[in-house]
């Protein structure tokens, strides 16, 4: 845990000192890192890293959102967005088959895509049968999620400003159809300090969204268990919204809030650094294209409804 801690760390600071994501980084050094796994001594801490150190990071997450900010956004935004990561999440797992794949990598394609990029596909994973497969399917999607967003950071502040659009509308279009924060963040603020604040109050909705995700996942887990109980919520699910809840009554001082912001994205990068150096690539790369052109195709709806989302609602108008 130590090692991929390390990793995760470097993974930040590189980010910090290049254009590159962090979790992006963190991928290139797991990939290169395979031979780790087959060390009898850190094999186990790499597993543990996978279960635990996810849980906490996606745990943490919470504390970066605020019911008030993200209320000022309006009741038809809010809904727009509830509506368009439940449709980009179902069209994607009915699409799946469609592509030659399994519902549930549609389910990690379709949730990473509507919700927080890698941070969601790990969340989902927790709740899924541990298997090769789906480190397989993980480890892909994390890739092609990091590497679709970091495209959109760079594309989509031209086109939108191309098409004349103004910064709130433009910033409300970035936060709706990134995946990952970081990239929102950076093509936010690279076209202003509205579009920034509006795309970033945006994202921090989509990223509460995990909540009620999981929770659904989780009753549905359940259920197919056959078990008859009554679901369980995860606890780091329970934690993530009480951190909503302590933020939003401004009971976190603000050093705290940014430190904890810190330790997710350790967390969360030391986890990406795991997966991949447990997932022989060369099987990833025999996953073929249909996978990616999947993920393109949940990348191109979400975009669509955040387009259309701010050309009909009235908060834009």
């Amino acid at each position: 845990m130590g090692v991929c801690l390390l990793a995760g760390g470097l993974a930040i600071w590189g980010a910090g000192h290049s254009q590159l994501p962090a979790m992006l980084i963190a991928l290139l050094l797991g990939a290169c890192s395979g031979p780790l796994r087959r060390n009898p001594l850190l094999a186990p801490g790499l597993i543990l890293t996978v279960r635990s150190l996810t849980r906490c990071g996606v745990a943490l997450l919470g504390l970066q959102i605020s019911l008030g900010t993200v209320l000022q956004l309006g009741g038809g935004s809010l809904f727009f967005l509830v509506g368009a990561t439940a449709a980009t999440i179902g069209l994607t797992i009915l699409a799946a088959p469609l592509f030659g794949q399994r519902r549930d990598f549609g389910l990690l394609i379709g949730g990473a895509t509507a919700v927080c990029g890698a941070s969601a596909a790990l969340a989902i994973s927790a709740l899924l049968p541990p298997s090769g497969r789906l480190n397989r399917h993980l480890s892909f999607t994390i890739m092609v999620v990091t590497l679709l967003s970091t495209i959109a950071m760079v594309a989509y502040p031209a086109g939108l400003l191309a098409l004349g659009f103004s910064d709130e509308r433009a910033g409300f279009v970035l936060g709706a159809s990134i995946h990952d924060v970081a990239q929102v963040v950076g093509a936010g603020y690279a076209m202003s300090d509205t579009a920034g604040e509006t795309a970033v109050v945006v994202k921090l909705f989509r990223v509460m969204l995990l909540f009620p995700l999981v929770f659904v996942l989780a009753h549905l887990n359940r259920r197919s268990g056959g078990t008859g109980s009554k679901p369980r919520l995860p606890l780091f699910i329970l934690v993530f919204l009480m951190g909503v809840l302590l933020n939003s009554m401004g009971a976190i001082p603000v050093p705290l809030v940014d430190a904890t912001t810190l330790i997710s994205q350790l967390m969360l990068t030391a986890s990406v650094f795991a997966v991949c150096v447990l997932t022989p690539f060369l099987e990833v790369r025999r996953v073929g294209p249909a996978p990616a052109a999947l993920s393109a195709l949940a990348t191109l709806l979400i975009l669509c409804f955040a387009v259309a989302a701010s050309v009909f609602l009235p908060t834009f108008r």
